[in-house]
């Protein structure tokens, strides 16, 4: 059965997720007692924290799935589009009952949209760093449900400039300013989603493809 938030949880609404270019680390960075953690731009991976516990202590669920890697404890939010979500919830020093692993600090609950509409959405996008990328998603109803498939491709050069002292930080202009060319990324993704209802069950199948370089 779907289900619903309840009253502890703080919900990121499906309004802040529908921005232009956002992700979702950046929506959670104005949620009180979360932080994020993130090793650079485009394809980087993206952690959260809650309440000062580390992200290998922080559950991440996406529709009651833990996305958490069973070896270093991390889940990495880049790999999830916010386009594919409904809300978000945030769960300070507990969790709901139905998660199979409580955090030290709390739990994040990444919610997939119920497809049961046609839609078509195409974009494209640009940026610093020589940023691009574009997407295209759809949707179409089914008996009891529907289904809800997206793609997105992006590339970004990351090629950002840095003072380069070779070491002397001491001797007074010995600094240059030098460009990092070897930070590129690029991403394919795709997502798939089908829902239907048989009986009083409602079944739900996610799918996702992802191409990280």
């Amino acid at each position: 059965a779907r289900r619903e938030p309840t009253v502890a949880a703080t919900v990121v609404p499906r309004e802040r997720l529908e921005a232009p270019g956002v992700r979702i680390a950046d929506v959670l960075r104005s949620v009180p007692g979360v932080q994020i953690a993130d090793t650079g731009g485009l394809g980087a991976p993206a952690s959260a924290l809650v309440r000062g516990a580390t992200a290998s202590h922080t559950p991440v669920y996406l529709g009651g799935i833990r996305l958490n890697d069973d070896v270093a404890g991390v889940a990495d939010l880049g790999g999830v589009p916010p386009w594919f979500l409904s809300r978000i919830e945030v769960y300070r020093g507990h969790a709901p009952i139905e998660a199979d692993r409580l955090g030290m600090g709390g739990a994040l609950f990444l919610e997939p949209r119920r497809p049961g509409r046609a839609e078509l959405s195409v974009g494209v996008l640009g940026g610093s760093f020589r940023t691009q990328g574009a997407w295209v998603r759809a949707g179409a109803p089914l008996a009891g449900g529907g289904v809800l498939a997206g793609v997105a491709a992006e590339g970004s050069a990351n090629d950002y400039v840095y003072n380069d002292d070779g070491g002397t930080l001491l001797v007074p202009g010995s600094s240059t300013q030098r460009p990092r060319p070897n930070a590129d990324a690029r991403v394919l993704d795709a997502w798939a989603l089908g829902a239907t209802t048989l009986g009083s069950v409602q079944l739900g199948v996610v799918t996702n493809a992802m191409a990280r370089e």
